[in-house]
């Protein structure tokens, strides 16, 4: 007899159709569930997560029908209610009537020759979402997550072959990409299939969705217009989520959360259904319908179970704000010295052996946003690099960009790298806008996850005229960096989503942005060897940093605050360029370097090395004007 486990790996399905017959429930349908099972194996049964296919690993097309599957990915697009039915009744031929559940289903299970008769008073609702890889998601906390990535030959191409066990024959299922292959922003529609694998124009109607599907197939320009649709809706590389029994306040799904999600893959066609169950064809609008792209072009996944991961999850880490985590600090405030010391030896050695950028760079990575005092985030630190040198000849990025942005990408959970050219600037789309022909919000370079690291690479801007694309682009990158938001553009508004994101940036003189400071490079002549990057000195800086951006919501003594503004006062006697905002600065820094010790409070120390800290850089800066 087969355990719950391996029933729930390879018959999900059929798991429900019990829980929907023992079930009372015919008004909301929560009880048709099987969330609590799911949870318990994954809590309990150890492996059972490692054991689920994973979509974000393997293609569709190799996922067992029917079975367990499992994605992590980020909320992009939060789609309208969709009604459907959730009871229903099959009238047999021979008579014999059945109750089922049409829930965790698009296509509903009919016998041949049945017909299909709805409960009225049984329709129940679910919430589309479309869901995305992680953008920035780095290689190695995406196999920490799911497992070992594979990488095909082009991401952005569907692999060919028919899915195995079906009976409609349509195109096979693309591949998932990692954060760190996806271009966000910059996904192109789909190519056409060449000559060899074009697909013969009778199997038209079956890639189609009703009402679109027709005994007549459409007009060639008709076909190719609503494919572009199903192109630009499928939103590149996600899947589309149907979430049920979702929750509401706090608990509700929203845009940018990352989430863990398992269910099962709907591996049918719309045109598959019974002919004569046209009442469920009618729960949504035609034209709904219509917008909505075929499994074949985005693949659509009902949940059983969905997690949201915590805003600091991080992929080698317990669960924040538990006592195994309170365990990983205790064992990690032994090695935090020497791993700190590592870790500027690691970034200096990708700055010219600059320990100064070092220190800057590694506060602004663990940087988060630790409440808003109105429009200003207060705890982030924002860097500008000046200095660096250009690109070389046939280079995409500065070598300063290049080598910060790999270590950068081997350290952190999420880390993206950004070019500032004339040409990227105008043909990007850096905020997120709502394309209403295809009822889909388009995805936007900087809608990113909490704590990603932005690095931009501004040494490769020339001379040249920003167009009207590139003007929004820019002035949604100073949005981020003074406000922590992003604007979605909805075209007859525009609504701010919050951000959380340290941003860097590369330069050779001083950034065309507004940045917390600016530091020049000093390239050292003398440079200490870089860390042997095993792969346990991997795991523990990973771990480390992920435990430093966790701490940096620190406690201030009552008495050290009121010393810390008596500090002020008396610096701003003697030096009267120092303002405020430098005030704000030096807290914000010492605050950072108490959790890069991975201290429980800031201390008098903290605050003197963040003065002295900004003292080299106005020194640093002062000496870098003179020599000009």
């Amino acid at each position: 007899m087969q355990s719950v486990a391996d029933r729930l790996r390879t018959q999900p399905l059929m798991l429900v159709a019990e829980a929907f017959t023992a079930s009372n429930d015919r008004r909301t349908g929560r009880s048709t569930s099987i969330q609590h099972a799911l949870e318990s194996c994954l809590r309990d049964e150890s492996g059972f997560r490692a054991s689920v296919p994973s979509l974000n690993v393997c293609g569709v097309h190799n996922i067992a029908e029917g079975g367990l599957v499992r994605f992590v990915g980020m909320i992009q697009d939060v789609r309208d209610t969709e009604f459907y039915a959730g009871i229903y009744e099959e009238h047999m031929t021979s008579g014999q009537v059945t109750e089922r559940t049409g829930k965790y289903r698009d296509v509903l299970n009919l016998s041949d020759g049945a017909t299909f008769v709805p409960h009225d008073d049984c329709t129940w609702q679910r919430t589309p979402m479309v869901c995305v890889p992680v953008p920035g998601l780095t290689t190695w906390a995406m196999e920490a997550l799911v497992g070992p990535v594979s990488y095909p030959n082009d991401h952005r191409q569907p692999l060919r072959g028919e899915p195995q066990g079906s009976g409609v024959k349509r195109r096979a299922e693309p591949e998932f990409a990692t954060g760190d292959q996806l271009d966000t922003g910059c996904v192109e529609p789909m190519e056409d299939d060449d000559e060899s694998t074009k697909r013969p124009r009778s199997d038209a109607a079956a890639l189609m969705c009703p009402p679109c599907a027709d005994t007549k197939p459409p007009a060639q320009s008709e076909e190719a217009a609503r494919k572009l649709i199903w192109e630009r809706s499928a939103s590149g590389m996600g899947c589309l989520l149907k979430v049920y029994d979702a929750d509401e306040g706090e608990a509700e799904l929203r845009v940018n959360d990352v989430v863990e999600v398992f269910g099962v893959v709907e591996r049918g066609s719309h045109a598959e259904k019974a002919a004569n169950d046209a009442s469920a064809m009618e729960m949504l609008l035609d034209h709904e319908r219509a917008l909505q792209p075929p499994p074949s072009c985005q693949p659509r996944l009902h949940c059983f179970y969905v997690r949201r991961l915590p805003a600091d999850c991080h992929p080698l880490l317990p669960e924040p704000n538990t006592k195994e985590n309170a365990l990983a600090y205790d064992g990690a405030r032994a090695h935090a010295a020497n791993l700190r010391g590592s870790i500027i030896a690691a970034l200096s050695s990708a700055l010219g052996g600059d320990k100064l950028v070092a220190e800057y760079v590694l506060l602004s990575s663990i940087s988060r946003i630790l409440v808003r005092h109105g429009e200003k985030p207060i705890g982030k630190l924002s860097v500008n690099i000046t200095g660096c040198p250009p690109c070389a000849n046939g280079g995409a990025h500065s070598p300063v960009t290049a080598a910060l942005g790999g270590v950068l990408q081997e350290l952190l959970p999420y880390a993206i790298t950004m070019g500032m050219s004339i040409g990227e600037l105008n043909s990007r789309v850096f905020g997120p806008f709502k394309d209403h022909e295809a009822n889909a919000l388009k995805q936007g370079c900087l809608q990113l996850p909490t704590g990603a690291v932005l690095l931009l690479d501004e040494t490769v801007l020339a001379p040249g005229q920003l167009r009207e694309q590139g003007v929004r682009n820019v002035r949604a990158l100073a949005d981020l960096l003074e406000r922590q938001k992003v604007a979605y553009d909805f075209t007859y508004c525009s609504v701010d989503f919050l951000a959380d994101v340290a941003v860097l940036s590369v330069s050779a003189a001083k950034s065309m942005l507004m940045f917390d400071c600016s530091v020049p490079l000093r390239v050292q002549a003398q440079q200490e060897a870089p860390p042997t990057a095993d792969a346990s000195w991997l795991s523990a800086a990973r771990a480390y940093l992920g435990l430093a951006a966790r701490a940096v919501n620190l406690s201030v003594p009552p008495g050290l605050s009121e010393m810390l503004q008596d500090d002020f006062v008396r610096t701003r006697a003697s030096q009267p360029n120092i303002t405020p905002d430098d005030f704000s600065r030096w807290l914000t820094c010492a605050r950072l370097h108490a959790a890069s010790q991975l201290s429980t409070e800031v201390t008098q120390e903290n605050y003197a090395f963040a003065k002295e800290l900004d003292q080299a850089r106005r020194e640093r800066q002062c000496a870098q004007q003179v020599e000009i």
